[in-house]
C-alpha cells in the first residue's frame, strides 16, 4: 500500500494541512487519511514479515513546533491556511522546483499599508512544513525576538521566512535584512521576504509645523529597499532575481 504523504506533493491537491485537524489552537490528526498506518508512521506487512516506517512521526513534530511558534507571535489571529487557490498551487509548484534539486531562488512579497497581520509566508510554511518536509525558519520583524533572527548554528533550515519587515529607516532593521540576507547568501537558503512600504503623503499644507511632519513622512515612504546598503542590495539582488 503505497504511503499517504506521498501525494501531498501533487500540487493539485490545495489543502494546507491534509489529515490534520485544528480545534481551540489544538492540532490532532485524523487516522481516517492514514489508511497505511492509521498515522502511526508505520505498518507490519504480514506477507513479507517487515514494519515499514515513513516519516510522518517526524513531520508531525516539525509541525507541532512551527504551529507552537505561530500561536506565540499571532495569539487571536486566524492562521491564513485558505488562501487564494492561485497562490497555494504556486507555492506547492515551488516547493516541487527545489524538491527535483533545483535550488529555486527566493522571493518578496511587498504591500503597503500599516496592518501588521500574519503573512502568506505562514501558509508557505505550513505547506513547507508537512507536505514537503522541509525544515523552515520564520522571524517575523515586528515581533520575533532580535535573538530569534538567525537559526541556531549547526541547525540551518532549508528555507528562510523573514514577515512583516517594515520602517527601514531605521538602522537596526535595515541591519537584520543585511544580516539575514548574508546568512541566506552564505548559506545557499532560499529567502522569503514581506517588505511592507511606507504610505503614500499627500502635500496639502502650507503650514510650518505640518509640512516639516509631512516632509519626514515622505522620506519614510520612499521605496523600502532604498534605506538599504550596496551590498545587502547587491545580496538581495541575487536572492531575488526577479
Amino acid at each position: 500500500m503505497k504511503c499517504a504523504i506521498a501525494r501531498w506533493e501533487d500540487y493539485r491537491l490545495m489543502a494546507v494541512l491534509p489529515g490534520v485537524n485544528i480545534h481551540d489552537k489544538e492540532l490532532s490528526f485524523d487516522s481516517s487519511e492514514f489508511p497505511c498506518c492509521g498515522g502511526r508512521s508505520f505498518r507490519w506487512d504480514d506477507s513479507e514479515q517487515v514494519i515499514y516506517k515513513c516519516k510522518l512521526s517526524k513531520r508531525k513534530t516539525a509541525l507541532k513546533k512551527l504551529w507552537q511558534h505561530y500561536n506565540r507571535l499571532w495569539e487571536g489571529y486566524h492562521p491564513p491556511l485558505e488562501g487564494d487557490l492561485a497562490q497555494k498551487r504556486y507555492f506547492v509548484t515551488w516547493l516541487g522546483k527545489m524538491r527535483a534539486g533545483q535550488l529555486s531562488p527566493g522571493f518578496v512579497i511587498r504591500k503597503r499599508g500599516e496592518t501588521t497581520s500574519p503573512s502568506l509566508l505562514w501558509t508557505l510554511a505550513f505547506i513547507a512544513t508537512w507536505r514537503f518536509g522541509f525544515s523552515c525558519h520564520l522571524f517575523c520583524q515586528a515581533r520575533s525576538q532580535a535573538s530569534q533572527l538567525l537559526p541556531p548554528e549547526g541547525n540551518a533550515p532549508q528555507l528562510y521566512f523573514m514577515e512583516n519587515v517594515r520602517e527601514l529607516w531605521k538602522p537596526e532593521h535595515a541591519e537584520q535584512v543585511n544580516v539575514v540576507a548574508n546568512w541566506c547568501e552564505q548559506s545557499r537558503v532560499p529567502l522569503w521576504m514581506e517588505i511592507y512600504e511606507g504610505a503614500e503623503v499627500k502635500q496639502d499644507s502650507f503650514d510650518a509645523t505640518k509640512a516639516f511632519a509631512q516632509r519626514i513622512a515622505s522620506m519614510k515612504s520612499k521605496p523600502a529597499m532604498s534605506w538599504l546598503g550596496k551590498d545587502c542590495l547587491s545580496r538581495l539582488k541575487e536572492l531575488f532575481p526577479r
